[in-house]
């Protein structure tokens, strides 16, 4: 299997530590980090080493002006699954998952536009805004 997406689950983890290639969550930082340490634990009950695997994370990415702004965004119903706050704030989550250990970072982009220029346009802000800076 090339990927399975672990979300919870300790048998879940575990067929997915034995057998994928790739292994894919979402979320927070916070969150990401405990699926992950939970990945890890389930790679060790199986006698695989977690560095073998590539590990991607993703989340909704919302570029805002103000905390408050960030904080509407993330007591929201997707808040579980986003980052949001001013480009500083945001260099600063990217950079914890990358030193939680994940390989990739997934960009969707059904939350940055209501068009395909508007999408384009955001994509190119958290490419030169972000991406760029790491």
């Amino acid at each position: 299997l090339p990927l399975l997406v672990g979300t919870g689950g300790n048998r879940m983890m575990r067929i997915t530590a034995r057998h994928a290639d790739e292994w894919n969550t979402w979320g927070t930082v916070a969150g990401a980090a405990e699926r992950r340490t939970a990945f890890v634990s389930a790679c060790a009950s199986v006698g695989v080493d977690p560095t073998s695997k590539w590990t991607s994370v993703q989340a909704l990415i919302f570029i805002t002006e103000t905390a408050e702004d960030a904080t509407k965004i993330l007591d929201g119903p997707m808040g579980g699954r986003s980052i949001a706050g001013p480009v500083d704030h945001l260099l600063g989550e990217l950079s914890a998952y990358a030193d939680q250990g994940f390989d990739e970072f997934i960009v969707l982009d059904a939350n940055l536009g209501d068009s395909p220029a508007a999408r384009r346009e955001t994509l190119e802000r958290i490419k030169t805004e972000l991406i760029d800076q790491l």
